[in-house]
């Protein structure tokens, strides 16, 4: 027997799984935090299909792992390592064809004796892997800060229970319907808005729509972005100065600034089923620090 055959044992099949599981689930967390710096917002359905696809997008970097190191990070935790008959590393090839479950597999797999500590170690880091990639989005969600609870002394509370939303302006605001033409689809749409000025220099304002359910079919995600570009395009001599996916109160959103001359919008507009709700703040790019503590979009509550 080869000497090194003497320091390890074949792995029990719950190691080997737990192992496995650990890959998996690293692998679908690392993707989805690197997802969040895409300059657009994947829909939740990707993520139901991109963990289906896991064990097959995992192939290839498993090989590497073993080709190089002789294991992988799940099969590290548990003390188990892939090596040929004389103890070596696998060439990647044969590394692939183990990984792909293609038989004959290639190579021999040991585990060394692990201490108690290192066992609950591992058992709690699988745990952990499990429970961030059940609940990651949820935590996601939570840490962007739904600025929530802030109140603004003197300010006028507005209730829309048709529209199913409430929010606080400056001062009692002016409602209006209005139109608008979509060309590109032959539709026009019905929206109403709502707009309230602090002075005669800073405006805000509240506009809602309800859109075609079909439309719902390109993701929430395309359809703010595709509402956002259609706002820059309408508005003579505005320029698109940064734009950022988010959500608001559990809904996908997307905060913007529009520059116009002097002037800056700051807004937000918010998907709720086939709702589109925009709101925005225009003021002179002077006091844009001001802006910054308006209680506007915090104090806007889809629960109306």
């Amino acid at each position: 027997m080869v000497f090194w055959m003497l320091h390890g044992k074949d792995p029990m099949k719950i190691n080997r799984l737990a192992a496995r599981l650990v890959d998996y689930l690293l692998f679908f967390l690392i993707c989805g935090v690197a997802s969040l710096f895409l300059p657009f917002l994947l829909e939740t359905y990707f993520y139901y299909f991109f963990a289906l696809a896991v064990p097959i997008l995992w192939i290839p970097i498993e090989a590497l792992c073993i080709s190089l190191f002789k294991t992988t990070p799940g099969k590290a935790l548990f003390g188990i390592t892939i090596h040929d008959f004389l103890g070596a590393k696998l060439t990647y090839l044969k590394a692939l064809r183990r990984a792909a479950f293609i038989p004959p597999r290639p190579g021999v797999i040991r585990q060394v004796s692990l201490s108690l500590k290192r066992r609950l170690s591992g058992l709690l880091i699988a745990l952990a892997c499990i429970g961030l990639s059940l609940f990651g989005n949820a935590l996601t969600r939570w840490s962007v800060g739904l600025d929530q609870g802030m109140n603004a002394d003197g300010w006028v509370q507005y209730y829309s229970q048709d529209a199913g939303f409430s929010v606080q302006f400056p001062t009692d605001p002016k409602e209006e319907s209005k139109r608008l033409e979509i060309p590109s689809a032959n539709k026009v749409l019905d929206y109403q808005e709502l707009t309230s000025k602090q002075n005669k220099n800073i405006h805000y304002s509240v506009s809602y729509m309800d859109f075609p359910k079909k439309w719902k079919w390109a993701g929430n995600g395309t359809l703010l972005k595709g509402a956002l570009d259609a706002i820059v395009k309408h508005l003579p001599n505005t320029a698109l100065k940064s734009r950022e996916f988010s959500y608001h109160q559990n809904q996908r959103s997307i905060d913007f600034l529009l520059k116009q001359g002097e002037t800056e919008v700051k807004g937000r507009l918010i998907i709720v089923g086939t709702k589109l709700y925009k709101l925005t703040i225009s003021y002179p790019a002077s006091v844009s620090d001001k802006i910054e503590d308006s209680p506007f979009f915090s104090s806007f509550d889809l629960n109306g």
